[in-house]
């Protein structure tokens, strides 16, 4: 004889959203079955098929877990001073406050010893994950803020036709230094001058100078858009000793010999048909009045000198920021760091207000301040 023995099935408990919110330290993992569960705190897993919330108050008045429950109140986790690995908003928003941190110790000549302590007392006050001491704030110059600095420069030149260049020397102790500048113009902005490198060179002859700028102009695609180069100590008396001009005075003649000498070495294809507008509008105001009146002209020599300083400008600025930079509290400085502190200063030209909206702006290099890459 037969006997049909109906069981009720017995239902399993399973981890679900309540019990999530209520012991926060557990979680659901893809290796365990839907009644198994994960304990953060004990790095092991339990079951609680059986009686669900029971077993988890069980799990928590054992001996092991509240001995971690007590560490992990003692200590503060990892996590919150590192940041993830792939950037989320909040941590993009912590590299717009630490990119500017970092701008506002180039912008106002701090040394970078000193945002250390500024680090520090930022992370008391606001936002512990906040870091931006020397080391931090120098990468986050050199690697990430510079060179965004040079691309900004990059992106106006594609569309330049011609550049004229600038370049002076000056000694602080035994380096030798030379800003490579760059003059052009732009429609919305009309003419800017802006820093592409600095050289430190072993002297300051003619060739040396020029290997530098050439090889600057070449990393930078801007050969074939050079049409003139102002620098110190260059060679303007055409003729040597034989010149005719008295105390750097030239004539009508000597002016038009100079020309024929730099286009003969210039390489230009020029069309002078395509250039007879230009001819016309030249030859309409240059008269032979103008140029008799011309002739007897001396121009005075504080004029002279005042026009140089003119000429010169940003080059001496350019210097006096070195000075500032290479100071008693700041020689340890690299040239590489030098270089691009003060490829900050000359070419972006806001204040630290204008510069975090700026990074707010741009996602990708707030991903490169708070990436890690900045360090190799």
């Amino acid at each position: 004889m037969s006997v049909n023995i109906n069981k009720r099935a017995r239902r399993q408990c399973t981890f679900n959203a309540e019990l999530a919110k209520d012991y926060p330290f557990l979680e659901k993992r893809s290796n365990l079955s839907d009644s198994e569960v994960y304990c953060k705190l004990c790095n092991h897993s339990f079951s609680i098929a059986n009686s669900g919330r029971t077993q988890i108050n069980n799990h928590i008045n054992t001996e092991g877990h509240k001995k971690n429950e007590r560490a992990q109140a003692s200590s503060k986790q990892l996590n919150n001073f590192f940041p993830n690995l792939k950037a989320k908003k909040e941590d993009l928003d912590l590299a717009a406050r630490e990119g500017t941190i970092a701008y506002h110790t180039v912008l106002h000549d701090h040394s970078f010893n000193s945002v250390s302590c500024t680090s520090k007392l930022l992370k008391s006050f606001y936002d512990q994950k906040f870091s931006c001491s020397k080391t931090k704030c120098e990468r986050i110059v050199i690697k990430v803020l510079a060179p965004a600095a040079i691309e900004v420069v990059e992106k106006e030149l594609a569309n330049v036709n011609y550049i004229n260049a600038a370049v002076d020397c000056s000694n602080h102790k035994n380096v030798k230094l030379m800003p490579v500048m760059i003059r052009y113009f732009t429609v919305p902005e009309g003419v800017k001058v802006r820093m592409i490198d600095i050289h430190s060179l072993p002297g300051e002859t003619a060739e040396i100078i020029t290997t530098a700028v050439l090889k600057t102009l070449k990393e930078f695609s801007l050969s074939d858009k050079l049409i003139g180069i102002c620098a110190d100590n260059t060679n303007t008396n055409f003729g040597g000793v034989n010149r005719k001009g008295k105390v750097n005075l030239f004539s009508w003649k000597e002016i038009e010999n100079s020309l024929e000498t730099f286009t003969a070495f210039t390489g230009s294809k020029l069309n002078e048909n395509e250039l007879l507008d230009e001819f016309a509008c030249l030859n309409e105001y240059i008269t032979k009045e103008k140029i008799a009146d011309w002739d007897k002209k001396i121009l005075n020599a504080d004029l002279r000198w005042a026009d140089l300083y003119r000429e010169q400008m940003h080059q001496l600025n350019v210097f006096s920021l070195i000075n500032n930079y290479w100071s008693a509290e700041k020689v340890n400085l690299s040239l590489e760091t030098l270089n691009a502190a003060i490829t900050m200063k000359v070419n972006m030209r806001m204040d630290c207000s204008e510069y975090y909206a700026y990074l707010k702006s741009d996602t990708e290099l707030l991903k490169k301040i708070h990436s890690a890459e900045k360090y190799m």
